[in-house]
């Protein structure tokens, strides 16, 4: 009975001496993602005159993650009714800017420095208007306020020690060191900077997130990911780190990876502007032209220039350079030297192959502001996509100058180095490249195949599309995926921008296995003729489909055996998903599936709806029609008519062939 009441003791004395909360303790919780919990705390310390203030602001951070925008900034007005403070308009104008609302936040970042002059938080708001109204000058010498503030505390012996003050100072330390090229800054940024940071708030996962994007930024994968996962550990709903996870998994073209990221981000955040343009990205890079539409409508509201350029370079895409042009417009109405819509247009248009308007973008991006945006190096990589390779070597080793820590620079140069000692054999339509130590019978072999190809494709599609082409088979397939992508992780042997055709010799170092190298050119130049003609617009299935069937091998026993399982699984794509299994595979084996499925569905067109329906369909996607408009123009039906037949066709085929499924 003595343990039993001294319990009961205990408990009551408890209730009876519960402290009151703290800011401490609130700001915790909101670090820690217990947004709710957090709340509860920040309420309960706005009642106290001492914290009010600083209640009210956290309690609009815990809103604001929450995607509650309108309710954050009711809370920072009530609390300026009762008495305004810088930090109130400083708070009030970082909402009205993450809307979009330039004009409001100015005016809040005016009244805070008229109160504080030094006022971290809003001197580094207003190098943020600057730079977005293009006021480029003013932007620098605010960036550059925080950089001799920081040095001149350090030397008078009074560092800063506030988490949210070294956060500021980091973030205009690297546009500090993104303007005048100073990469040794990003060094001391993400060391010493992010570093004092998390010692003086380990929980404060901004500052991973953000050491994450600088790592993210520089290509150093491998680094960027840890930080986000630090991130996640400290706060297992931060969206910003998942996004930061999701732009990851979308340059190692992990489609349905990235997607889940972006979606966790969105459920915790749906308004997070970062989370809506990754699905835009996702989808855009996938081909999912209305998957993009739709993603961009939502990201609309926010009417940056990272929009409106995706926004443009959407229209221009599908032949709509009316609305092109009109995104353009608005663009320059919010900035007069919009070097940030130059840059994203010039990516999305470069992700769709449309090499030269994309140069053309990255070019103005550059003489509207060359030190806002990467456009240098984006110009030295689209050359060598476009196999410009004297022009790459030029842009990239100036561009490396500026950032040594780039990867994606580095890898590039070393692909150079190495393709500077290869041979070169042109023909007609082709320039042909080989290393003369290990494959010099191989060049002289696929120069006259390539040619007869060519002939061969150009009669099967009634198109010639105009050369020359670089073909080049490289004697380690790690260079092989530097040509590709600028990395070591392509897990395939052969691959092609659209005007570069790349693949690893038979016996490069590094490869596994034996293969068919005339398979492999067979099913490239395949890919170059259909996205020639298609205006890069053609999809996945229809791309994936033609190359396999130009292959001229037989179907591997796997393909049927997956085939014939998901027929008795009541699993098999259709029309309308079937790029998903190339983009977003749930399972290994629905990649498999998809290459199988596309190369049927050809052959079921071709049966139904005669040899040139393959034409047809690869015009219409040239003139911007969707699949549904270009499927109906092709073949005279409705995608419900094709879904059922291609259904009956497929059962038709699995009980001729005498798969099995497993």
């Amino acid at each position: 009975m003595r343990g039993f009441s001294l319990i009961i003791v205990l408990v009551v004395g408890a209730s009876v001496t519960a402290e009151p909360p703290t800011l401490a303790e609130a700001r915790l919780r909101w670090l820690k993602g217990n947004h709710a919990e957090a709340r509860e705390l920040y309420v309960e310390l706005q009642k106290t005159a001492e914290h009010r203030i600083a209640a009210v602001i956290g309690l609009s951070r815990t809103l604001e993650s929450e995607g509650k925008s309108e309710e954050a900034l009711k809370v920072i007005d009530e609390a300026l009714k009762a008495g305004a403070t810088a930090d109130l308009h400083a708070r009030r104008g970082e909402l009205f800017y993450r809307t979009g609302d330039l004009k409001k936040a100015g005016d809040d970042v005016s009244v805070a420095l008229k109160s504080n002059e030094d006022h971290f938080a809003a001197r580094w708001l207003k190098s943020c208007i600057a730079r977005d109204r293009g006021q480029y000058d003013v932007a620098d010498a605010e960036f550059r306020w925080f950089v001799r503030t920081y040095v001149a505390r350090n030397r008078a012996g009074k560092d800063i020690k506030d988490p949210d003050e070294l956060f500021i100072v980091a973030q205009a330390g690297a546009e500090n060191a993104r303007w005048h090229q100073l990469p040794d800054q990003f060094k001391f940024i993400l060391n010493e900077v992010i570093g004092d940071t998390l010692k003086s708030d380990p929980n404060f996962w901004p500052a991973e997130c953000l050491a994450g994007q600088l790592l993210l930024e520089k290509f150093n994968k491998a680094e960027a990911l840890a930080a986000f996962d630090k991130a996640l550990a400290i706060n297992p709903r931060c969206a910003e780190a998942l996004v930061g996870k999701g732009q990851l998994a979308l340059r190692l073209f992990e489609f349905a990876e990235a997607d889940g990221f972006a979606n966790r981000a969105l459920e915790i955040n749906p308004r997070h502007a970062d989370a809506l343009l990754l699905r835009a990205d996702i989808a855009w890079s996938a081909g999912r032209m209305q998957a993009t539409e739709q993603a961009l409508t939502a990201c609309a509201p926010h009417h940056t220039e990272a929009v409106l350029g995706r926004l443009s370079a959407y229209h221009e895409v599908r032949n709509n350079k009316t609305e092109a042009n009109k995104q353009a417009e608005t663009a320059i109405k919010l900035n007069p030297k919009p070097a940030r819509f130059e840059f994203e247009r010039g990516k999305w248009l470069d992700d769709r192959r449309h090499y030269v308007a994309a140069r053309t973008a990255f070019q103005k991006a550059l003489e509207y502001a060359a030190q806002v945006t990467p456009a240098q190096a984006e110009l030295g990589l689209l050359a060598l996509r476009m196999g410009d390779e004297d022009e790459a070597r030029k842009l990239l080793g100036e561009a490396f100058k500026a950032d040594p820590f780039h990867v994606r620079l580095s890898n590039s140069l070393k692909v150079l180095r190495h393709l500077s000692k290869y041979e070169t054999i042109k023909t007609e339509h082709f320039i042909i490249r080989f290393d003369p130590k290990t494959d010099a019978t191989l060049g002289r072999l696929m120069a006259d195949y390539l040619e007869t190809e060519y002939e061969r494709l150009a009669k099967q599609y009634d198109h010639r599309p105009s050369g020359p082409f670089i073909v080049e088979a490289f004697s380690t397939h790690e260079m092989f995926s530097g040509r590709i992508i600028a990395g070591p992780d392509l897990h395939t042997v052969g691959a092609t921008t659209g005007r570069v055709l790349a693949m690893s010799a038979p016996k490069a170092q590094g490869v596994k296995k034996p293969f068919n190298w005339a398979r492999v050119l067979r099913h490239e130049l395949t890919h170059i003729f259909n996205l020639d003609q298609s205006n890069y617009l053609s999809p996945h299935w229809l791309t994936e489909g033609l190359a396999v069937g130009n292959e001229s091998a037989g179907r591997p026993a796997e393909w049927l055996r997956i085939l014939a399982s998901r027929a008795a699984a009541n699993e098999l794509l259709t029309l309308s998903t079937l790029d998903s299994g190339f983009t977003h595979p749930r399972l290994p084996e629905d990649n498999t599936l998809a290459y199988c499925q596309a190369q049927l569905l050809i052959d079921y067109l071709t049966k139904t709806h005669g040899p040139d329906v393959a034409v047809k369909l690869l015009r219409a996607f040239a003139a911007g029609k969707d699949s549904a408009t270009a499927i109906r123009e092709a073949c005279g039906v409705e995608v419900a008519v094709v879904d059922a037949g291609y259904a009956a066709f497929l059962k038709d085929f699995i009980a001729k062939s005498g798969a099995k499924p497993v």
